[in-house]
């Protein structure tokens, strides 16, 4: 009887210890998470329009190329047309980088980057996909009190994204007109072959966002038009249209230099999967969004379930070794949604299911 006392307050001794190693793991996940977006709230770069050096107003895409002798080139831009004069009344704040894949894990809690790499821009992400983000980062970092509760999380319009991009340039590029110079500013097709680097590897525009020219596409709030003829002019989405199609700027690690200007942009299919396509983000004042209809819409499924017990995030899962994405194959394709495997990132009493899609046959690394 003694004995069998002892073994059970062994077994009560071990099971006490093993809870409280497992509580300070989580401790420690909570605060490495607080961490990230501590200073994912740092690197907004706050933008004035009217104020110092920020214009109240610019001159957004550029005239359409005419005759019938149009290059590839000519043809990608007549999308960009006509150009036309915008002005922003409202102030944002713009992600100086791209998002991170730590950083998204740290608020989704799955990476569905086909290239793996805790600074390297997140990929393999689609409109709801983004959005979703969007709308997790802004409850988390409002509970964590690092923005009000006026403030949100979104993804900028299209006019918002060119402003920011062009930082009060008036050129082809944010540094001028010669593609020359655009290896020390962007990942493009001309460069990207067997590397693999972190965000802000190259040189910002003058407003300090690293970038804007390739690595990924960019999502906007934005319904596709395949010409700004109606446009809004006051720096706010373009809610009218085909909701199946959304708007994708700065280029990609898989493009030519002349789809990395300042007006280059793409319409895709929201479902839309690949690793060329990321997200840069904004931070403004709810009542003052440019970002148009679906701001904080996603498409979660709900469950209630108790809050974890210091009522943060859930730790993230383990991580795949990292394999260079800098290599060349073929254009953007649209990738189906498939099921995948759910995963749960809990905020409170609020349980949140995603579906990452299934990734395509990693390539060889190129030379």
């Amino acid at each position: 009887m003694l004995c069998s006392s002892k073994a059970a307050a062994r077994c009560l001794f071990v099971t006490l210890i093993l809870a409280f190693a497992t509580n300070a793991s989580g401790d420690d996940a909570q605060a490495a998470r607080l961490a990230l977006l501590k200073t994912f709230r740092d690197e907004f770069v706050p933008l004035t329009p009217g104020e110092g050096q920020f214009p109240a107003s610019f001159t957004m895409g550029a005239d359409n190329p005419s005759g019938a002798d149009k290059t590839p080139a000519d043809k990608a831009a007549q999308h960009e047309g006509p150009a036309h004069k915008v002005s922003i009344a409202h102030r944002f704040a713009v992600a100086r980088y791209e998002v991170p894949q730590n950083l998204w894990e740290a608020v989704m809690d799955n990476n569905p980057s086909r290239w793996k790499g805790k600074r390297n821009s997140v990929e393999m992400v689609n409109y709801d996909d983004a959005l979703d983000f969007c709308r997790r980062a802004t409850t988390a970092m409002r509970r964590a009190q690092l923005i009000g509760n006026d403030e949100v999380v979104r993804l900028p319009s299209e006019a918002e994204w060119e402003y920011a991009a062009r930082a009060g340039s008036t050129g082809r590029y944010s540094f001028g007109d010669d593609a020359e110079k655009l290896g020390d500013y962007g990942w493009f097709h001309g460069n990207a072959a067997g590397n693999d680097p972190p965000v802000g590897a190259k040189k910002a525009n003058n407003w300090k966002l690293y970038d804007v020219h390739g690595y990924l596409w960019e999502w906007c709030s934005d319904r596709w038009h395949d010409s700004y003829a109606g446009a809004p002019a006051d720096g706010s989405a373009w809610a009218a249209g085909d909701d199946g199609r959304r708007v994708l700027r700065g280029g990609s690690w898989k493009d030519p230099a002349d789809r990395l200007t300042s007006t280059s942009r793409r319409g895709a299919d929201a479902t839309l999967r690949d690793d060329a396509v990321g997200l840069r983000c904004v931070l403004a004042r709810e009542e003052a969004s440019g970002s148009g209809d679906r701001l904080m819409e996603s498409r979660p499924l709900y469950r209630r379930q108790p809050p974890t017990p210091n009522g943060g995030l859930r730790p993230s899962a383990s991580r795949i070794s990292a394999r260079s994405r800098w290599q060349q194959h073929g254009p953007i394709t649209t990738i189906d949604r498939s099921a995948g495997t759910a995963s749960g990132l809990s905020f409170g009493r609020i349980y949140l299911v995603s579906h990452p899609a299934s990734h395509l046959p990693m390539p060889s690394r190129a030379a």
